[in-house]
């Protein structure tokens, strides 16, 4: 089975792609739109579970030091900081869908005949 198996006539087939993981995710056009809050929330959901796993680490990379692991505790630090720096690129990813959607939002309205 290939990618062009799976998808159907009025269906769009989407790749979001978070940090190193692709997911995908079949959505009909209705609920695209309905899905943007749910998908700005899951983003920045994911975003502060991966700043939480970066403190978490930064926290074990100090003990480490405190030990004497340097080396350890220098993977670690680089580890912290590529996942704070995921947890920048989810919540960026959600304010772009977050802004896209009120633009959209405004101009619709603006040029809605009243």
């Amino acid at each position: 089975m290939n990618i062009n198996d799976l998808a159907r006539p009025g269906m769009i087939f989407a790749v979001l792609s978070v940090g190193a993981t692709r997911t995908f995710a079949n959505k009909t056009l209705g609920e695209i739109g309905m899905g943007r809050h749910g998908t700005v929330t899951s983003l920045r959901q994911q975003a502060m579970e991966a700043l939480h796993k970066s403190t978490t680490m930064l926290d074990v990379a100090s003990s480490l030091l405190k030990q004497g692991n340097r080396e350890e505790a220098k993977r670690l630090q680089e580890e912290a900081r590529a996942k704070r720096s995921e947890s920048i690129w989810l919540m960026a990813k959600a304010n772009t869908i977050e802004m896209t959607s009120r633009h959209q939002r405004h101009y619709r309205a603006s040029t809605s005949p009243h």
